[in-house]
């Protein structure tokens, strides 16, 4: 709201449209003195720009042209309540650099544009692409008037890339853009088993050139097995191991070129019934290829 003082002089066309009764009649555009205190409402602005685009590719960078107006001829100032590195309600979107230090990724001018460089790094914590990535834009007139946009973006890699999970369950710093080779992976996982029961899941690649594949195992938890040659995982699911646990299964051609297929498995607890508690702890304390022993944690990490 706009206060305006008594005793001063109004144009003719604001005090016509507030309706008020005007002492005097001076001449000119002046239509009179104010008799009392009034309150005029502030509009807020609008936003009346959408991105031409809702698609982005990892590595490039996307820049839009916030444009907004305001009724009232207030000027109009831009931020970006929420970006990259903040913690959306869903998703946390890491921007790190080599000490672990937040970094911004995104920016927006003091006149509406908005640049942002979509890098690896922005994505490294998630497992799975393409990304949904929402950010918004907030205008505001700087006396209570505003206007926020929210976009959501899909994020892929460049052509002839897909999104590869190398991390372990926790790791937050796993995934990047790799290049598509020959092979692929035909065969779909089992999403889920019950606590208490052994899993099996066998891998399925195929090799362009019909080169001969091995498989291996990466991050796996502990006590899961996989067969070189069939791809077949095993695995005695524990209660330990309830909710989504993450690994990944990789094939190899007999010239070194690989692919990685990310498998998460739900482990299932039956209600009323009751397994122990008891992690597959090696007696040796020895551990699958990639991992390494954790004695604070009791298991390979």
């Amino acid at each position: 709201m706009i206060k305006i003082a008594a005793n001063t002089q109004i144009a003719c066309d604001t005090c016509h449209s507030i309706e008020i009764a005007c002492k005097g009649s001076p001449a000119g555009n002046k239509c009179g003195i104010a008799s009392e205190n009034l309150a005029l409402p502030n509009h807020n602005p609008v936003i009346s720009s959408k991105p031409e685009k809702l698609t982005a590719i990892i590595g490039k960078t996307t820049t839009y042209q916030v444009k907004a107006s305001d009724a009232d001829g207030d000027s109009l100032s831009y931020s970006l309540p929420l970006k990259s590195g903040q913690y959306d309600g869903v998703n946390w979107a890491f921007v790190k650099d080599k000490e672990g230090k937040v970094l911004s990724d995104m920016s927006i001018s003091n006149t509406g544009l908005v640049t942002i460089n979509w890098t690896e790094a922005m994505f490294a914590a998630y497992k799975k692409g393409p990304f949904t990535f929402p950010y918004s834009i907030n205008v505001s007139d700087g006396k209570g008037g505003y206007a926020v946009q929210t976009i959501e973006m899909t994020i892929h890699c460049p052509a002839g890339k897909s999104w590869q999970w190398n991390g372990g369950m926790w790791d937050l710093t796993g995934g990047s853009c790799v290049t598509n080779n020959d092979i692929s992976f035909t065969s779909t996982p089992i999403p889920s088993i019950d606590a208490g029961k052994t899993y099996s899941y066998t891998a399925v690649a195929k090799d362009a050139k019909n080169l001969p594949i091995t498989y291996s195992l990466l991050n796996a938890t502990n006590g899961m097995t996989i067969d070189a040659k069939t791809g077949t995982v095993t695995w005695k699911a524990r209660t330990v191991w309830y909710g989504e646990n993450f690994y990944q299964v990789k094939a190899t051609n007999s010239s070194g070129v690989s692919r990685t297929q990310l498998v998460t498995l739900k482990v299932n607890v039956v209600p009323g019934v009751i397994f122990p508690v008891i992690p597959d702890v090696p007696t040796d304390h020895s551990c699958p290829a990639g991992q390494t022993w954790d004695s604070s944690m009791e298991m390979c990490m």
